[in-house]
């Protein structure tokens, strides 16, 4: 039991949210979203992951390259760069049409499927740039790549990782100022 106003905390003394206050949230949105924040975590863990398998590789390890011309390691990168770059293109379109497909569900139970899915398929599609950038890591040992394209999947994840905002956004059918 809190001592708190009933004011003070963005409530009325019945225990329904205040008419300035934050909405309330069922236990069915705070467990989508839980989920999703976890899948979030998980890809996190998985670039991390990725990342101490190159810096470990690149100081215990001697790779043997793959691919030994050099003009072909050029064609390979540019390949996998424009692969990467279609991933990011693909995140940011299936972002906005999941979104849109939430808006138009029947219920906050519907909406909170399509929510999720979104925020799994928008996460994993965010990994693309990492994993492309590991192949190439592999295949042609170039560090300096595999890094920024870890670092494109990290700007990803902090830009798609779901936020309670967003959802209570489309659950409401209000438009967010930042419509990522």
């Amino acid at each position: 039991m809190s001592n708190d106003h009933p004011r003070q905390s963005g409530r009325t003394p019945e225990g329904t949210p205040a008419p300035g206050g934050p909405p309330r949230r069922s236990e069915d949105f705070r467990t989508a979203l839980r989920r999703s924040r976890m899948a979030a975590v998980a890809f996190f863990a998985e670039l991390l992951v990725l990342v101490g398998i190159v810096a470990l590789a690149g100081t215990r390890l001697r790779l043997r390259v793959l691919v030994a011309e050099q003009s072909t390691v050029q064609v390979f990168r540019v390949v996998l760069f424009v692969a990467a770059a279609a991933s990011v293109l693909l995140a940011r379109i299936t972002n906005g049409r999941m979104f849109a497909r939430a808006r138009a569900a029947g219920g906050e139970g519907d909406r909170l499927i399509v929510l999720n899915r979104a925020a799994l398929s928008t996460l994993a599609s965010s990994m693309v740039p990492a994993v492309i950038g590991f192949l190439l890591y592999l295949f042609a040992g170039q560090v300096r790549d595999f890094y920024l394209l870890a670092f494109v999947s990290l700007l990803l994840l902090f830009f798609y990782f779901p936020r309670p905002s967003a959802w209570e956004a489309v659950l409401e059918d209000r438009t967010t100022s930042c419509p990522l």
